[in-house]
């Protein structure tokens, strides 16, 4: 009787050997890789084309200031605060007689400011604005603002002061102190 029990054990045994031994085998080359979220690459922004017109008057006649700002992708990318890529723009001013002649027409980057700007400004910021601010004896003024290029997010840039001569040549200042006063009129910056 032990020797069937020996036999019937053994039998089981064997058979209990035979089912493990034939089970599907897992496959040892499966990988498992969980999925990553892609960013997609930002493109460069631009701060945004915009072309202002302004009239006024100058030495006994009326005269019409053109500026045109427009990115230029030929030019260094600039980088905001929360890495965001933009492009710097040009300036294209022109002011224009009565009679439609163009007196004085000149495109402006931010390298013709760059005697009056730090280093960081340099590298990361683009020229942003350039609006008409007064005709006054010999001189027409506009004010440039070179900065971060999302003005949205910082109020980090320089003002300077572009003064245009009854000749046509140009120069730029550093504007030390902006007026806060406003009113209300497009291209009120101060001196």
């Amino acid at each position: 009787m032990m020797r069937t029990y020996t036999t019937t054990f053994f039998m089981a045994f064997c058979v209990g050997l035979l089912l493990t031994s034939c089970k599907k085998k897992q496959d040892d080359t499966t990988i498992i890789i969980h999925k990553t979220e892609v960013r997609k690459p930002q493109s460069t922004a631009k701060v945004g084309d915009q072309t202002r017109n302004y009239d006024f008057q100058w030495l006994g006649a009326n005269f019409k200031a053109v500026v045109e700002r427009k990115a230029d992708a030929s030019l260094p990318v600039a980088i905001d605060d929360e890495g965001v890529k933009y492009y710097d723009n040009r300036i294209c001013v022109r002011i224009l007689r009565a009679d439609g002649s163009v007196f004085f027409e000149r495109v402006f980057s931010k390298e013709d400011f760059a005697a009056n700007l730090d280093e960081h400004t340099k590298k990361n910021g683009v020229l942003y604005s350039m609006i008409y601010s007064k005709a006054e004896g010999d001189n027409v003024e506009l004010k440039a603002s070179v900065g971060s290029p999302n003005q949205m997010s910082s109020d980090d840039y320089i003002t300077l002061t572009v003064r245009i001569s009854r000749t046509g040549a140009w120069s730029v200042t550093k504007d030390l102190q902006l007026d806060t006063e406003s009113d209300g009129t497009e291209g009120d910056m101060g001196d």
